[in-house]
Protein backbone atom coordinates (compact mmCIF):
# COMPACT_ATOMS: atom_id res chain seq x y z
CA UNK A 1 0.00 0.00 0.00
CA UNK A 2 1.06 3.46 -0.62
CA UNK A 3 0.22 6.89 1.15
CA UNK A 4 0.45 10.42 -0.72
CA UNK A 5 2.45 12.33 1.43
CA UNK A 6 2.69 16.13 1.79
CA UNK A 7 4.31 17.72 -1.33
CA UNK A 8 4.97 15.38 -3.35
CA UNK A 9 6.44 12.48 -1.50
CA UNK A 10 4.90 8.76 -1.01
CA UNK A 11 6.02 7.31 1.78
CA UNK A 12 4.61 2.96 2.76
CA UNK A 13 2.57 3.15 5.34
CA UNK A 14 1.67 -0.44 7.54
CA UNK A 15 -1.97 -1.76 7.83
CA UNK A 16 -4.16 0.33 10.07
CA UNK A 17 -2.75 3.21 7.74
CA UNK A 18 0.45 4.33 10.46
CA UNK A 19 3.71 4.97 8.98
CA UNK A 20 5.68 2.25 8.95
CA UNK A 21 8.89 3.44 12.11
CA UNK A 22 12.12 3.96 10.41
CA UNK A 23 15.12 5.84 12.30
CA UNK A 24 16.93 8.79 10.43
CA UNK A 25 20.86 8.16 11.10
CA UNK A 26 21.49 11.73 11.57
CA UNK A 27 24.68 12.34 13.73
CA UNK A 28 23.62 12.85 17.21
CA UNK A 29 24.69 16.42 17.98
CA UNK A 30 24.72 17.82 14.43
CA UNK A 31 22.53 21.05 13.52
CA UNK A 32 20.56 21.82 10.33
CA UNK A 33 22.96 24.13 10.21
CA UNK A 34 25.91 21.64 9.47
CA UNK A 35 23.65 20.21 6.74
CA UNK A 36 23.01 23.94 5.33
CA UNK A 37 26.80 24.56 5.05
CA UNK A 38 27.28 21.23 3.44
CA UNK A 39 23.98 21.13 0.55
CA UNK A 40 22.84 24.44 0.30
CA UNK A 41 26.03 27.15 1.27
CA UNK A 42 27.70 26.63 -2.00
CA UNK A 43 24.98 25.89 -4.47
CA UNK A 44 22.52 28.29 -4.16
CA UNK A 45 23.87 31.44 -6.06
CA UNK A 46 23.62 35.26 -5.07
CA UNK A 47 21.16 36.27 -7.33
CA UNK A 48 18.35 33.81 -5.43
CA UNK A 49 19.87 33.84 -1.65
CA UNK A 50 22.74 36.45 -1.02
CA UNK A 51 25.11 36.27 1.55
CA UNK A 52 23.48 38.31 4.36
CA UNK A 53 20.30 36.22 3.44
CA UNK A 54 22.11 33.26 3.86
CA UNK A 55 23.70 34.06 7.00
CA UNK A 56 20.13 34.31 8.79
CA UNK A 57 18.99 31.13 7.40
CA UNK A 58 22.16 29.52 9.16
CA UNK A 59 21.21 31.76 12.55
CA UNK A 60 17.89 29.91 12.70
CA UNK A 61 19.20 26.49 11.32
CA UNK A 62 21.70 26.35 14.31
CA UNK A 63 19.10 26.33 16.75
CA UNK A 64 17.36 23.18 15.20
CA UNK A 65 19.41 19.73 16.06
CA UNK A 66 19.69 17.74 12.86
CA UNK A 67 18.14 14.61 14.07
CA UNK A 68 15.20 16.52 13.82
CA UNK A 69 14.61 16.28 9.95
CA UNK A 70 15.69 14.44 7.11
CA UNK A 71 14.28 17.09 4.64
CA UNK A 72 14.73 20.93 4.22
CA UNK A 73 14.31 23.96 1.89
CA UNK A 74 13.93 27.19 0.69
CA UNK A 75 11.09 29.50 -0.13
CA UNK A 76 12.50 31.90 -2.42
CA UNK A 77 10.19 34.86 -4.46
CA UNK A 78 11.42 35.00 -8.21
CA UNK A 79 9.52 38.01 -9.73
CA UNK A 80 11.63 40.24 -8.40
CA UNK A 81 15.59 41.17 -7.19
CA UNK A 82 15.56 40.63 -3.87
CA UNK A 83 17.67 37.78 -3.17
CA UNK A 84 16.20 36.80 -0.35
CA UNK A 85 14.09 33.11 0.73
CA UNK A 86 12.21 31.58 4.18
CA UNK A 87 13.37 28.40 5.60
CA UNK A 88 11.11 25.19 5.81
CA UNK A 89 11.85 22.33 7.94
CA UNK A 90 10.06 18.60 8.29
CA UNK A 91 10.07 16.60 11.06
CA UNK A 92 8.38 13.66 9.85
CA UNK A 93 7.16 10.40 12.64
CA UNK A 94 8.22 7.73 10.52
CA UNK A 95 11.74 8.79 11.04
CA UNK A 96 11.56 9.52 14.74
CA UNK A 97 11.86 13.06 14.55
CA UNK A 98 8.80 13.66 16.59
CA UNK A 99 9.76 11.48 19.73
CA UNK A 100 13.00 13.38 19.30
CA UNK A 101 11.03 16.92 19.09
CA UNK A 102 8.78 15.69 22.46
CA UNK A 103 11.90 14.67 24.70
CA UNK A 104 15.41 14.62 22.95
CA UNK A 105 18.79 13.22 24.29
CA UNK A 106 20.83 16.00 25.72
CA UNK A 107 22.73 16.52 22.21
CA UNK A 108 19.68 16.39 20.30
CA UNK A 109 17.08 18.36 22.18
CA UNK A 110 16.03 21.49 21.38
CA UNK A 111 18.19 24.66 23.02
CA UNK A 112 16.69 26.55 25.75
CA UNK A 113 15.85 29.77 24.13
CA UNK A 114 13.81 27.81 21.87
CA UNK A 115 11.87 25.87 24.98
CA UNK A 116 11.45 28.74 27.10
CA UNK A 117 9.53 30.26 23.88
CA UNK A 118 5.73 30.49 23.98
CA UNK A 119 5.30 28.71 20.62
CA UNK A 120 7.88 26.19 20.64
CA UNK A 121 6.47 24.77 24.41
CA UNK A 122 3.20 24.30 22.49
CA UNK A 123 5.01 23.26 19.74
CA UNK A 124 6.46 20.77 22.22
CA UNK A 125 3.63 19.53 24.18
CA UNK A 126 2.07 18.93 20.87
CA UNK A 127 4.56 16.25 20.22
CA UNK A 128 4.24 15.14 23.67
CA UNK A 129 0.99 13.93 23.11
CA UNK A 130 1.78 12.78 19.88
CA UNK A 131 3.98 10.74 21.85
CA UNK A 132 1.44 8.91 23.54
CA UNK A 133 0.78 6.11 22.32
CA UNK A 134 -3.17 5.60 23.19
CA UNK A 135 -3.22 9.94 21.89
CA UNK A 136 -5.63 10.08 18.91
CA UNK A 137 -2.79 12.13 17.35
CA UNK A 138 -0.81 8.98 16.89
CA UNK A 139 -2.26 7.73 13.64
CA UNK A 140 -3.40 11.05 12.83
CA UNK A 141 -0.24 12.97 12.37
CA UNK A 142 2.83 11.83 10.44
CA UNK A 143 4.48 15.17 9.81
CA UNK A 144 4.90 19.08 10.95
CA UNK A 145 6.48 21.36 8.97
CA UNK A 146 8.21 24.51 10.31
CA UNK A 147 8.19 27.98 8.08
CA UNK A 148 10.82 30.49 9.38
CA UNK A 149 9.89 33.70 7.93
CA UNK A 150 13.23 34.76 7.60
CA UNK A 151 13.00 37.26 4.63
CA UNK A 152 10.16 39.27 6.37
CA UNK A 153 11.97 40.61 9.40
CA UNK A 154 14.82 42.72 10.11
CA UNK A 155 16.56 40.12 11.98
CA UNK A 156 15.79 35.97 12.02
CA UNK A 157 13.10 34.81 13.67
CA UNK A 158 13.01 31.67 15.66
CA UNK A 159 9.38 31.31 15.56
CA UNK A 160 8.30 29.24 12.69
CA UNK A 161 5.15 29.10 11.22
CA UNK A 162 3.51 25.30 11.88
CA UNK A 163 1.90 22.62 9.68
CA UNK A 164 0.18 19.52 10.51
CA UNK A 165 0.84 17.11 7.94
CA UNK A 166 -1.96 14.17 7.89
CA UNK A 167 -3.80 11.47 6.02
CA UNK A 168 -6.94 11.25 7.63
CA UNK A 169 -8.53 14.62 6.67
CA UNK A 170 -10.59 13.62 3.71
CA UNK A 171 -14.48 14.16 3.12
CA UNK A 172 -17.34 11.68 4.70
CA UNK A 173 -18.46 9.28 2.42
CA UNK A 174 -21.89 9.76 3.24
CA UNK A 175 -23.69 13.24 2.95
CA UNK A 176 -23.85 15.20 6.21
CA UNK A 177 -23.60 18.17 7.90
CA UNK A 178 -20.95 20.41 5.74
CA UNK A 179 -20.59 22.36 8.37
CA UNK A 180 -20.20 19.46 11.22
CA UNK A 181 -16.21 18.66 11.59
CA UNK A 182 -17.38 14.35 11.99
CA UNK A 183 -15.89 12.17 14.79
CA UNK A 184 -13.19 11.36 13.21
CA UNK A 185 -11.57 15.19 12.39
CA UNK A 186 -12.26 16.10 15.76
CA UNK A 187 -8.55 15.47 16.45
CA UNK A 188 -7.79 18.86 14.41
CA UNK A 189 -9.83 21.10 15.53
CA UNK A 190 -10.69 19.96 19.48
CA UNK A 191 -7.13 19.04 20.14
CA UNK A 192 -4.16 19.64 17.47
CA UNK A 193 -5.25 23.44 16.64
CA UNK A 194 -5.86 24.58 19.91
CA UNK A 195 -2.51 23.07 21.37
CA UNK A 196 -0.86 24.68 18.49
CA UNK A 197 -2.43 28.44 19.01
CA UNK A 198 -2.55 27.69 22.91
CA UNK A 199 -6.28 28.48 22.83
CA UNK A 200 -9.45 27.10 21.42
CA UNK A 201 -10.49 27.58 17.79
CA UNK A 202 -13.85 29.97 17.33
CA UNK A 203 -16.84 27.96 16.58
CA UNK A 204 -17.27 30.25 13.12
CA UNK A 205 -13.63 28.96 11.65
CA UNK A 206 -14.10 25.59 13.32
CA UNK A 207 -17.47 25.61 10.63
CA UNK A 208 -15.36 26.89 8.05
CA UNK A 209 -12.90 24.61 8.18
CA UNK A 210 -15.50 21.66 8.61
CA UNK A 211 -16.83 23.00 5.40
CA UNK A 212 -13.88 22.94 3.43
CA UNK A 213 -13.04 19.70 4.33
CA UNK A 214 -15.93 18.24 3.64
CA UNK A 215 -16.86 19.62 0.15
CA UNK A 216 -13.66 18.26 -1.18
CA UNK A 217 -14.38 16.01 -3.96
CA UNK A 218 -14.26 12.06 -3.43
CA UNK A 219 -10.21 11.33 -3.74
CA UNK A 220 -9.54 14.70 -2.84
CA UNK A 221 -7.65 15.56 0.88
CA UNK A 222 -6.53 18.22 3.34
CA UNK A 223 -2.78 17.21 3.32
CA UNK A 224 -1.67 20.20 5.16
CA UNK A 225 -3.39 22.36 7.79
CA UNK A 226 -1.31 25.46 9.19
CA UNK A 227 -0.99 27.70 11.72
CA UNK A 228 0.67 31.31 11.01
CA UNK A 229 2.30 31.43 14.32
CA UNK A 230 4.83 34.10 13.58
CA UNK A 231 2.64 36.52 11.68
CA UNK A 232 0.02 38.98 12.58
CA UNK A 233 -3.07 36.75 11.05
CA UNK A 234 -5.52 34.63 12.99
CA UNK A 235 -6.57 32.55 9.76
CA UNK A 236 -6.08 28.97 9.00
CA UNK A 237 -4.34 27.88 6.19
CA UNK A 238 -5.66 24.46 4.20
CA UNK A 239 -3.55 22.93 1.55
CA UNK A 240 -5.67 20.00 -0.72
CA UNK A 241 -4.53 17.64 -2.76
CA UNK A 242 -6.33 15.02 -5.68
CA UNK A 243 -8.43 18.12 -7.56
CA UNK A 244 -8.45 18.48 -11.29
CA UNK A 245 -8.55 21.89 -12.37
CA UNK A 246 -12.32 21.80 -13.02
CA UNK A 247 -12.63 20.48 -9.45
CA UNK A 248 -10.48 23.90 -8.29
CA UNK A 249 -13.20 25.80 -9.56
CA UNK A 250 -16.08 24.13 -8.71
CA UNK A 251 -14.77 23.79 -4.68
CA UNK A 252 -13.90 27.10 -4.58
CA UNK A 253 -17.44 27.58 -5.36
CA UNK A 254 -19.42 25.85 -3.25
CA UNK A 255 -16.72 27.47 -0.10
CA UNK A 256 -17.83 30.54 -1.53
CA UNK A 257 -14.39 32.15 -2.38
CA UNK A 258 -15.15 35.30 -3.40
CA UNK A 259 -13.15 35.45 -6.21
CA UNK A 260 -13.50 35.58 -10.14
CA UNK A 261 -14.37 31.94 -11.23
CA UNK A 262 -13.56 32.81 -14.76
CA UNK A 263 -10.45 34.20 -14.73
CA UNK A 264 -9.01 31.75 -12.59
CA UNK A 265 -10.75 28.85 -14.88
CA UNK A 266 -8.75 30.73 -17.76
CA UNK A 267 -5.81 30.71 -15.55
CA UNK A 268 -5.53 26.94 -14.87
CA UNK A 269 -6.15 26.60 -18.30
CA UNK A 270 -3.52 27.88 -19.23
CA UNK A 271 -0.89 25.77 -16.82
CA UNK A 272 -2.32 22.93 -17.54
CA UNK A 273 -0.12 21.69 -20.53
CA UNK A 274 3.05 22.53 -18.36
CA UNK A 275 2.19 21.07 -14.90
CA UNK A 276 2.17 17.52 -13.49
CA UNK A 277 -0.66 18.56 -11.24
CA UNK A 278 -1.77 21.23 -9.04
CA UNK A 279 -2.62 21.89 -5.24
CA UNK A 280 -4.38 24.30 -3.45
CA UNK A 281 -3.79 26.27 -0.61
CA UNK A 282 -6.68 28.36 0.87
CA UNK A 283 -6.56 30.62 4.13
CA UNK A 284 -9.96 30.44 6.45
CA UNK A 285 -10.81 32.77 9.05
CA UNK A 286 -14.72 33.06 9.56
CA UNK A 287 -14.36 33.43 5.35
CA UNK A 288 -12.27 32.27 2.76
CA UNK A 289 -9.62 34.83 1.90
CA UNK A 290 -9.62 36.27 -1.50
CA UNK A 291 -5.94 35.14 -2.26
CA UNK A 292 -5.26 31.20 -2.87
CA UNK A 293 -1.81 29.66 -3.77
CA UNK A 294 -1.88 27.47 -6.70
CA UNK A 295 1.37 24.56 -5.98
CA UNK A 296 2.44 23.38 -9.32
CA UNK A 297 4.69 20.42 -9.13
CA UNK A 298 6.46 20.08 -12.85
CA UNK A 299 8.38 16.47 -11.45
CA UNK A 300 11.77 15.71 -12.43
CA UNK A 301 12.08 16.23 -16.31
CA UNK A 302 14.47 19.09 -16.93
CA UNK A 303 12.51 20.11 -20.24
CA UNK A 304 8.74 20.01 -18.64
CA UNK A 305 10.85 22.60 -15.82
CA UNK A 306 12.84 24.65 -18.29
CA UNK A 307 9.67 25.32 -20.46
CA UNK A 308 7.66 26.46 -17.27
CA UNK A 309 10.21 28.61 -15.84
CA UNK A 310 10.45 30.31 -19.25
CA UNK A 311 7.01 31.34 -18.99
CA UNK A 312 7.67 32.82 -15.97
CA UNK A 313 10.43 34.55 -16.78
CA UNK A 314 8.29 35.49 -19.79
CA UNK A 315 4.85 36.56 -17.85
CA UNK A 316 7.47 38.41 -15.65
CA UNK A 317 7.44 36.28 -12.92
CA UNK A 318 10.80 35.65 -12.35
CA UNK A 319 13.91 36.89 -13.19
CA UNK A 320 16.51 36.27 -15.36
CA UNK A 321 19.17 35.70 -13.35
CA UNK A 322 16.90 33.71 -10.53
CA UNK A 323 15.92 31.56 -13.56
CA UNK A 324 19.22 30.50 -14.10
CA UNK A 325 19.54 29.93 -10.39
CA UNK A 326 16.83 27.39 -10.26
CA UNK A 327 18.24 25.82 -13.43
CA UNK A 328 21.79 25.03 -11.03
CA UNK A 329 20.19 23.95 -8.08
CA UNK A 330 19.66 20.13 -8.61
CA UNK A 331 21.94 17.54 -7.78
CA UNK A 332 23.61 15.33 -5.06
CA UNK A 333 26.37 15.94 -2.61
CA UNK A 334 27.87 13.44 -0.03
CA UNK A 335 26.70 14.27 3.52
CA UNK A 336 30.67 13.46 4.93
CA UNK A 337 33.09 14.60 1.68
CA UNK A 338 36.46 13.00 1.63
CA UNK A 339 38.77 14.58 3.75
CA UNK A 340 41.52 14.68 1.49
CA UNK A 341 41.73 16.81 -1.79
CA UNK A 342 42.87 13.99 -4.21
CA UNK A 343 40.48 12.20 -6.53
CA UNK A 344 39.08 9.11 -5.26
CA UNK A 345 39.74 5.89 -7.65
CA UNK A 346 36.91 4.72 -9.57
CA UNK A 347 35.75 1.13 -7.73
CA UNK A 348 35.43 -1.75 -9.92
CA UNK A 349 31.53 -2.30 -10.75
CA UNK A 350 32.00 -5.31 -8.32
CA UNK A 351 32.90 -3.26 -5.58
CA UNK A 352 30.94 -0.66 -6.13
CA UNK A 353 27.73 -3.26 -5.89
CA UNK A 354 29.38 -4.77 -2.90
CA UNK A 355 30.16 -1.37 -1.13
CA UNK A 356 27.86 0.21 1.12
CA UNK A 357 25.93 3.17 0.34
CA UNK A 358 27.19 6.94 1.27
CA UNK A 359 24.82 9.08 3.37
CA UNK A 360 23.69 12.35 0.96
CA UNK A 361 22.02 14.98 0.19
CA UNK A 362 19.63 15.43 -2.67
CA UNK A 363 18.79 18.55 -4.01
CA UNK A 364 15.75 19.41 -6.36
CA UNK A 365 13.23 22.07 -7.29
CA UNK A 366 10.14 20.83 -5.25
CA UNK A 367 7.65 22.85 -6.88
CA UNK A 368 6.61 26.65 -7.76
CA UNK A 369 3.58 28.03 -6.16
CA UNK A 370 1.75 30.92 -8.08
CA UNK A 371 -0.31 33.35 -5.77
CA UNK A 372 -3.73 34.12 -7.23
CA UNK A 373 -5.96 37.04 -6.52
CA UNK A 374 -7.98 38.66 -8.74
CA UNK A 375 -7.42 42.20 -7.49
CA UNK A 376 -3.42 41.82 -7.47
CA UNK A 377 -0.45 40.63 -9.64
CA UNK A 378 0.44 37.39 -9.47
CA UNK A 379 3.26 36.16 -7.89
CA UNK A 380 5.84 33.11 -7.69
CA UNK A 381 7.98 31.26 -5.16
CA UNK A 382 9.89 28.94 -5.80
CA UNK A 383 10.56 26.01 -3.19
CA UNK A 384 13.60 24.17 -3.26
CA UNK A 385 14.13 20.68 -1.46
CA UNK A 386 16.58 19.38 0.34
CA UNK A 387 16.29 15.76 0.86
CA UNK A 388 19.25 13.78 3.45
CA UNK A 389 19.00 10.23 2.76
CA UNK A 390 21.09 7.59 5.14
CA UNK A 391 23.46 5.70 4.10
CA UNK A 392 23.04 1.70 4.19
CA UNK A 393 26.65 1.92 5.89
Amino acid sequence: MQQEWPHGRTEPVGNQGRPKAQHFAGASGRTIADYVAIAVAPYVTDALVDPAAREDIRRVACLLPGALSDFFGLECPLGDHRAVADFLVCCRARYGSLEKLATGTVADRLPSVLQQNWTWRHIQAMAREWLNPDSVLRDAVHNLWFEFDVSRAQSPSFVPNVFIGSYRLCPPASPCDPHDIGAACTWLTDMALPTLAGRPIAPAVRRQIARCLNTLPAGASLFQVGLMLARDATATRLCARGLTSPQIVAYLNRVGWPGTLRSLTEFLESLHPVVERIDLDLDVDEDVSPKIGLECYLGTATTRINKFVECLVSEKLCTGPKAGAIASWPGTVPDRPPRSAEPEASPSPAAEMEAPSRAAFVRRLHHVKLDFQAAAPLRAKAYLGVHHKPGNG
